[in-house]
Order: C-alpha cells, then sequence, then structure tokens
C-alpha cells in the first residue's frame, strides 16, 4: 500500500449511532489517498463491532486504549499515522464526498502546517447558520492575534509539525484546540482557515444540554483562553 496522503484520526466512546454514518462518508470520497484510525476508548456499545464491519471497505485500523481522554486518544492516534497531514474528526460530523479532495487541493495550494476546515449546519438546522457563521468569522479572525481559537473536533496538521509542538495538552478539560493553535502562534505559525472546505457540525449537544447551556460553555472556555496568561 502506497504512503497515503492523509491520517484521519477519530477518537470514539459509545458512538454506534454516529461513527457508521461518517465512515460511510469516508467511503465516498473522489480522493482516496487516506487512512483512518479510529481511537476508541472501550465502548460499551456496538462502536467497535460496526467500526470492524467497515475494515473491507476502507483503510480502517482500530486501536482501543484504556484512558477516555479525547487529546491523549488524538495523540494515541497521530502516533500510530502514516500519513503527510493529520486530520483530527469527530465521530459525529459529517463530510462531503469532494472533502478530502477539497483538502489536498488547498494544502497544496497554500503550503501551510495548519488548518482549520469551517463549521457548517445542516439544511434541518438553518435556523443555528447565522450563530455558526458568526463563529466561523472569530476563528478566522483571531488566527491574526496571539490568542487564536479554532473549531474543535475539525484540525488539519503537518504530521511533523504536530509532533515537533507536542500533541494535545492531555492535561486540559477543555480548549485544548485553542491552547494547541496558540502554542503554534507562539512559534510563528498560524492556522490556514479553509473556507471552502466545511465538516458538518453535530447539534446533539445542543439537543440534550440545550442551546443556552451549551453557549454558555462556550462562553466560559473562550474566558478562560483569552485570560489565560500561558496562552500568548
Amino acid at each position: 500500500m502506497d504512503v497515503p496522503y492523509f491520517s484521519i484520526i477519530i477518537p470514539t466512546l459509545n458512538e454506534e449511532r454516529f461513527l457508521p454514518k461518517l465512515l460511510k462518508d469516508l467511503q465516498k470520497q473522489k480522493e482516496q489517498s487516506l487512512e483512518i484510525i479510529v481511537i476508541d476508548g472501550h465502548s460499551s456499545d456496538k462502536t467497535l463491532e460496526l467500526a470492524q464491519s467497515f475494515t473491507h471497505s476502507l483503510p480502517l485500523y482500530i486501536h482501543t486504549v484504556t484512558k477516555r481522554n479525547v487529546s491523549f486518544q488524538r495523540n494515541c492516534g497521530a502516533s500510530h499515522a502514516q500519513g503527510r497531514y493529520l486530520i483530527f474528526l469527530d465521530a459525529d460530523s459529517r463530510v462531503n464526498a469532494y472533502f478530502i479532495k477539497n483538502c489536498l487541493k488547498a494544502i497544496r495550494s497554500n503550503k501551510s502546517l495548519i488548518f482549520i476546515p469551517l463549521f457548517h449546519v445542516s439544511k434541518k438546522q438553518y435556523q443555528d447558520s447565522i450563530i455558526f457563521n458568526l463563529a466561523n468569522f472569530f476563528i478566522e479572525v483571531s488566527q491574526s492575534f496571539g490568542r487564536p481559537i479554532s473549531a474543535g473536533g475539525s484540525m488539519i496538521f503537518e504530521k511533523e509539525y504536530f509532533h515537533f509542538l507536542g500533541g494535545f495538552n492531555e492535561k486540559l478539560f477543555f480548549s485544548e484546540d485553542y491552547e494547541k493553535v496558540s502554542r503554534a502562534r507562539k512559534y510563528g505559525v498560524s492556522a490556514y482557515v479553509l473556507k471552502n472546505v466545511k465538516i458538518t457540525f453535530s447539534m446533539r449537544r445542543f439537543k440534550k444540554e440545550g442551546h443556552f447551556n451549551v453557549f454558555r460553555k462556550y462562553a466560559l472556555a473562550w474566558l478562560h483562553h483569552f485570560s489565560n496568561s500561558s496562552g500568548g
């Protein structure tokens, strides 16, 4: 097998409802220079069984870890990756058939070390699009300042630079993605926002916890990030 251009890293924990949908999206990619690495935190549902069913149709590798920590799981996935670029996706995200092809085109055109695809919501959640357009705006603008923010579970890193930075901070309970791009900024590297590469954002947390509670958590994360003296 040729060395893939992309390694897609997906941390999972009881994602039987969502992971198969994402894997089906990846089956449909117009560009297939990729491998998929699922790092599972000992799911108690059928996540592993369902993931295993895709190993015959996708270059999919499954690893089980005992530590349930998204940063640890992402770092573990990166340690197994063969690709030149690492794509971190949440298991409940969705991508269209041109996602990898558009990522490849954008990376070859811009030659950066970190990329952030933008948030996108499905047509069923069009009423939330204004909020996420605003979030995308802040993500893009923040890259020009000392305290950049990111898009959480949708980030792309050049692999060697990811390891140079030391991976995600496993001691943080939130804002680990903000801390990562801020650390890169200290070395003079800003993330490039991919306006034409979008990932459909899952609204399940909003449905479960309520819009107000989720936005409150995000607001607290932003405040913590911008007030933390170690962030810039």
